[in-house]
């Protein structure tokens, strides 16, 4: 049972973290802070960082896995506009 609640307290703070990391370039992106292509960039680069990860085989499951989430905001997620698709 330990095992099923520190699980769910590291999916929890994942998707926390991933909410949050979204929320701001949302709010960079409407105050002007940062251009619709800065946002992309961001996104980009943290999927890229995680594909290296993999080829270097470093927790290859655990780097794929957040780069397919990257992966799914850049494709399906408008929120570097503000209006989130994600999930839908």
């Amino acid at each position: 049972m330990d095992d099923l609640l520190k699980n769910q307290k590291l999916e929890a703070g994942g998707l926390a973290a991933l909410t949050i990391c979204e929320s701001l370039l949302i709010s960079l992106t409407e105050k002007g802070v940062l251009v619709e292509d800065e946002a992309t960039c961001v996104l980009e680069d943290a999927m890229h960082s995680h594909l290296t990860a993999v080829e270097d085989g470093r927790a290859v499951g655990l780097h794929k896995a957040a780069a397919q989430l990257i992966r799914l905001i850049l494709v399906h997620s408008n929120s570097i506009r503000g209006t989130s698709k994600l999930g839908n």
